[in-house]
Parts: C-alpha cells; sequence; structure tokens
C-alpha cells in the first residue's frame, strides 16, 4: 500500500530504524477506516519525524516505545509540526490494535501535578508510605 502512495519515497519509510517493519501495515490501517490517499500522507510525514525522536531516545524497536517516549516526541516537534500529536495518538490506536500494547492516559503536567508528583515521591521516600 505505501509503495502506491508514495511510489518514490517508500523505501525512505521502510528504512525507518522502528517504524519501518510495519509502516505499510499502518498505511493499511489508515485505508481501511475510509482515510483518503492525501489524509493519510500527513501522519506517514510525521512518522519519520516521531521514528528519528524514538530513535533518539535510545528506542530501538517497537517493544520499546513507552507512553512517555511518545509523549516526548510529540513535544520535540510541536512546534513545527501542530498535528503531530494527532499522529501520536494514531500510533498508539494502531499499536494497542495490532500488537496489543496498552499505552496509559498520561495527564498534562500542570504546574499542580508537578506538584502532586513532588508530594507523592516525598511520601513515599520519606516518610514511607505507599
Amino acid at each position: 500500500m505505501i509503495e502506491k502512495i508514495c511510489p518514490r519515497s517508500y523505501r525512505h519509510y521502510t528504512s525507518l530504524p522502528i517504524f519501518g517493519s510495519i509502516i505499510d501495515e499502518f498505511t493499511m490501517w489508515f485505508h481501511k477506516r475510509g482515510y483518503s490517499v492525501s489524509s493519510i500522507v500527513r501522519p506517514l510525514r510525521d512518522t519519520v519525524w516521531i521514528d528519528h525522536s524514538l530513535h533518539g531516545q535510545g528506542v530501538q524497536r517497537l517493544d520499546d516505545i513507552t507512553n512517555e517516549a511518545l509523549d516526548n516526541a510529540c513535544c520535540n516537534y510541536q512546534q513545527q509540526r501542530s498535528h503531530i500529536r494527532s499522529t501520536v495518538g494514531q500510533i498508539k490506536g494502531f499499536l494497542q490494535e495490532t500488537r496489543g500494547i496498552a499505552f496509559p492516559l498520561s495527564l498534562p503536567m500542570t504546574l499542580a501535578r508537578v506538584e502532586l508528583n513532588r508530594f507523592e515521591e516525598y511520601l513515599q521516600d520519606i516518610r514511607g508510605l505507599a
């Protein structure tokens, strides 16, 4: 499928270190959901950026992907690619459906959340509470 959508660059997509082995299946996943070809191209391009970010974080293969790593990839490119958050969500959905990888919902890191995390660490580490 990816060879039909991106005849000149499909080899680039299939050579991605993390997503290269599943990029064609990812493309079919979109197609089965009724996405048009033009709607599939944007997430494919985003996948290159996400793959690069994950690789830079030390992720070597699909099984190493964590929710945090995907969220970090999203934050790394949010300025340049405002729709990358949507692609990260689609990747999570694809991996959950096809590989059974569960991604817990992540809470946004607000100042209150940071302070709550610090308090939780204090309770566990200093006060010894579970």
